[in-house]
């Protein structure tokens, strides 16, 4: 065990004392027991995305960055027996991906097209979801970075413009999360765990703006990286409260190296621009991405750190995950529940997780259950449910 260096204790969300931690390698030792188990090679094991002839996990943007290397690890570790489902708008890249999988799971795998921004492509993707006979993990890693204004979804919903950056950090997981919790309790039915990640920045948010809810008047860069941290937590939170057997993570990833600002639509509208703009602006993000590289570190880094909070958190504590690994202490974080505004509740199934997969409790959280429950209307309105 290890207390975090400098760097990664500046870039993981503390403000108060760091937990300690265990080495990189016990937690993939911890990941490939567990996922042996998961596949059928050895018994004992509970909790975690566990399941019975075979666990069906969802990623949503899952062929680049965070969400792919959270994938193709749930494949290595479940050793053929986990049944991976990629949602997502580059084809290619996810029959690459799904083609690397071992053979047995590859075979039942599949690629979903989806444009998140979209709210009939987000239908369609749902509705193909829907003959899914169960769902053991939903894994939410989506991302956009751009600096443009405000840009509805399209089509918008009836009464109200959706930004389309907004709906891909909390809209569109939002209603992903809605329509499919009843193919995740059937998984928690059949004595397996439904759990749901949404890979976000819990602590790094902002209390809700009540007086413009989705930010049709004072949306802005800032403001919407403010907001979403915050809708994040609201949405784990009401979520757990309306489904109480299935765990929702709200998980900060850290500084991770990942081609979320070299592919950023800014960057390719900036390229269309007479010189020397094109060229200025990749030299900027290639000097950047040298600059962040010693405080960064990598996305299969990044992915045992989440499966290590994914699969020790759990609505009740089981005991089961990492224990027999030489110099693993596991955390189990569901002997108490905070809300979003400090209290203490009783048991349920939402966490706001770090960088470490370890429980940040309510550190940095921002709002109220009034503040919670206007968000979940309003969202509710928006996404027509």
């Amino acid at each position: 065990m290890s207390r975090l260096p400098l760097p990664a204790l500046l870039l993981s969300g503390y403000l108060n004392s760091p937990p300690r931690i265990p080495l990189l390698g016990i937690v993939k030792s911890a990941n490939h027991a567990y996922g042996a188990a998961l596949a059928g090679h050895s018994t004992g094991t509970d909790g975690g995305c566990r399941g019975g002839e075979e666990s069906i996990a969802v990623f949503v943007r899952g062929t680049s960055g965070i969400g792919r290397s959270i994938a193709e690890s749930f494949a290595r570790h479940a050793n053929g027996r986990g049944r991976v489902l990629l949602v997502e708008q580059n084809e290619h890249a996810a029959h690459a991906i799904l083609s690397s999988t071992p053979s047995s799971s590859n075979t039942k795998s599949q690629f979903i097209p989806c444009d998140l921004a979209n709210s009939t492509s987000l239908s369609l993707c749902i509705d193909a979801l829907s003959t899914l006979p169960k769902i053991n993990c939903l894994i939410l890693t989506p991302g956009c970075f751009s600096l443009y204004p405000h840009s509805d979804a399209n089509p918008s919903s009836k009464d109200r413009q959706v930004d389309s950056k907004l709906m891909v950090h909390y809209y569109a997981r939002w209603k992903l999360i809605h329509d499919l919790a009843s193919l995740l309790e059937g998984a928690t039915a059949l004595g397996e765990d439904g759990k749901v990640l949404t890979v976000s920045r819990p602590g790094w948010g902002g209390r809700a703006n009540l007086y413009d809810l989705g930010l049709n008047r004072t949306y802005g860069a800032i403001a919407a990286s403010l907001q979403m941290p915050t809708y994040n937590d609201f949405m784990i939170e009401s979520f757990a409260l309306l489904h109480p057997s299935l765990t929702f993570i709200n998980a900060y990833p850290g500084f991770v190296r990942t081609p979320l600002l070299s592919s950023s639509p800014t960057l390719r509208e900036l390229s269309s621009y007479p010189f020397p703009v094109p060229a200025l602006a990749a030299s900027l993000v290639a000097l950047a991405e040298v600059m962040t590289y010693p405080l960064s570190r990598s996305a299969e880094e990044c992915a045992e750190w989440m499966w290590r909070g994914v699969w020790s958190s759990s609505r009740a504590s089981n005991g089961k995950y990492g224990e027999n690994v030489k110099g693993y202490f596991p955390s189990y974080m569901a002997e108490k529940i905070v809300d979003v505004s400090g209290k203490v509740k009783e048991k349920h199934g939402a966490f706001r997780l770090g960088a470490y997969g370890e429980d940040l409790g309510a550190q940095r959280s921002f709002g109220t259950e009034d503040a919670r429950r206007m968000v979940w209307e309003h969202t509710g309105r928006i996404m027509g449910a």
